[in-house]
């Protein structure tokens, strides 16, 4: 039985390669600008002309954000970021499927598949307005968490401080007996 499995798995990589060789499609499930058509992907141009607008405006900007937002603006889409990120990365729209160039026409010009992918590998995500230099770092002395940057109103000067924390006595309300906050500047004088 074991043996029978493996044959399968190998003759179907076969049919799939000689599948994707010929450039007929794998499943029914296509990227937005493409319909099949006798097994092969055909370009179906109200939508192909949405997908080149996307990569353009993002090649202008390189925001996902404000991507995301235009394509509900202009086209209501309701997708999500990761998913529109996940278009913007398909090699299918340069004509391009697992190693064969001519797998399908392309919709999009290779130099701005190219442009755009090198600005998302450009996009860092970053949720944190600050830099800590002692992130990832610092661990808690009771619970070994590592201790995470903070910002602190100084009332008198009106100047913040940064600060290291144990998130799990913050957070957590008190799991973690370690209440102390540590100040950047001293620990920056050790």
């Amino acid at each position: 039985a074991q043996f029978e499995a493996e044959n399968t798995a190998v003759r179907i990589n076969h049919v799939f390669s000689y599948k994707v060789t010929q450039g007929e499609v794998l499943s029914g499930k296509q990227p937005v600008g493409y319909k099949i058509h006798n097994k092969k992907l055909v370009i179906d141009e109200p939508n192909a002309e949405i997908v080149r607008d996307l990569f353009n405006h993002f090649a202008e900007n390189g925001n996902l954000n404000e991507l995301n937002r235009y394509a509900k603006e202009k086209y209501g889409w309701g997708k999500q970021k990761h998913i529109i990120k996940k278009m913007l990365l398909n090699e299918k729209y340069i004509g391009r499927f697992r190693g064969n160039e001519n797998y399908c026409p392309a919709i999009i010009d290779k130099a701005v598949f190219e442009d755009v992918g090198h600005k998302l590998t450009m996009t860092i995500r970053n949720s944190q307005k600050h830099t800590y230099i002692f992130s990832g770092l610092l661990r808690c002395g009771e619970c070994g968490r590592r201790l995470a940057g903070n910002r602190q109103k100084n009332v008198r000067s009106k100047n913040y401080a940064k600060l290291y924390r144990c998130p799990t006595h913050f957070n957590e309300k008190g799991n973690c007996p370690n209440s102390k906050a540590f100040n950047e500047h001293t620990l920056e004088d050790r």
